[in-house]
């Protein structure tokens, strides 16, 4: 499940169909913070990555939804500290907006022995219909913001790996987008590799 709310000061006037559909994909999957409340929010001891091109990433563990490992529940914040609006590809959506899927944010597993391993986010299972662009808006000094659980992940070479995690194991995130453009529409994607800080699982 993802968390939600929103924050804001501006003033709506007017948007194209397709700026109100992206602003309602934001409220339908996360949290949305500007300021001060984005710290209230994320936790104001919670640590974060290394900037990429105004970017930061930041991922934290939440309390447990059941003893399960499968079931630990991490969050994962995105924020805009350069001085340009952004405007993030997080990954796709199905039936209009209901059903998101950040598969862009992927979590990296390390073991004692600094092995490590890529887990990817599940996405829908077969199912028809067209995908769209699951785009987040992210104007200067907002912060994006949703939890999700471990078994959302999957680590394709090691399909059981989640199930045997043991002391001494670091997980962290990471965003990356190459897509520069909507194929639909002007706006432009910011496009990298940003990593966040890491946490004990």
């Amino acid at each position: 499940m993802f968390a939600f709310n929103y924050f804001s000061n501006g003033v709506m006037n007017s948007f194209s169909r397709v700026y109100l559909f992206i602003l309602t994909a934001v409220f339908l999957g996360g949290s949305f913070f500007f300021g001060s409340k984005a710290t209230m929010a994320h936790g104001e001891n919670e640590k974060w990555g290394a900037p990429v091109k105004g970017l930061q990433l930041s991922i934290s563990k939440r309390e447990a939804m059941s003893p399960s490992a499968n079931d630990i529940v991490v969050g994962v914040a995105l924020r805009n500290v350069g001085e340009q609006d952004l405007v993030l590809n997080l990954g796709y959506m199905l039936n209009n907006g209901r059903q998101q899927y950040p598969d862009a944010v992927k979590l990296i597993l390390v073991d004692a022995k600094g092995k490590q391993s890529e887990l990817q986010f599940i996405g829908a299972a077969g199912g028809g219909g067209s995908k769209d662009i699951f785009a987040v808006p992210l104007p200067k000094g907002a912060t994006y913001y949703f939890q999700q659980t471990l078994n959302k992940y999957l680590c394709p070479s090691e399909p059981q790996l989640l199930s045997k995690l043991a002391r001494g194991n670091q997980l962290r995130a990471k965003f990356v987008s190459t897509s520069t453009a909507s194929p639909i529409t002007n706006i432009l994607f910011w496009t990298g590799t940003v990593e966040s800080n890491s946490v004990a699982p």
